[in-house]
């Protein structure tokens, strides 16, 4: 159920985010975590990302004619215990204002388990991450 959260579709719709002008940041969500896509908001909501599943600086973003937003693929390096899905949002230095825009819990290596190895999170070459 790849998504956006109803705030960032709000937010971005308005222009009060630009996706090509912000710290794109990535989380791999724990699996614990059970979005509600009206209400959630902030990075805080998920509780602790998985055990070196945090990064920031999404590189390459960027939208196509079609308006499907996608980047570089994303080495998360040594991951620890099993992950939902992945998480992207703005990343302003702080979980609590750190504003959600997508949960991916499909696609390649989603959901999985780092198990202590490398974890690389690779867009849809061809559908990007989303589509708005």
């Amino acid at each position: 159920m790849n998504r956006l959260y109803d705030h960032a579709r709000h937010d971005i719709g308005r222009g009060l985010i630009d996706l090509g002008a912000v710290t794109v940041g990535i989380a791999l969500a724990p699996t614990t975590y059970v979005p509600n896509f009206a209400t959630d908001q902030f990075l805080a909501i998920i509780g602790s990302p998985v055990a070196g599943g945090i990064g920031s600086d999404l590189a390459s973003v960027v939208f196509s004619s079609g308006g499907n937003f996608t980047s570089a693929n994303f080495d998360f390096g040594v991951v620890s215990g099993s992950f939902g899905a992945v998480i992207l949002f703005v990343d302003t230095g702080s979980s609590a204002t750190a504003k959600l825009v997508a949960y991916i819990d499909t696609g390649t290596n989603v959901p999985g388990s780092g198990g202590g190895s490398d974890v690389t999170f690779a867009p849809d070459p061809v559908n990007g991450i989303f589509t708005l």
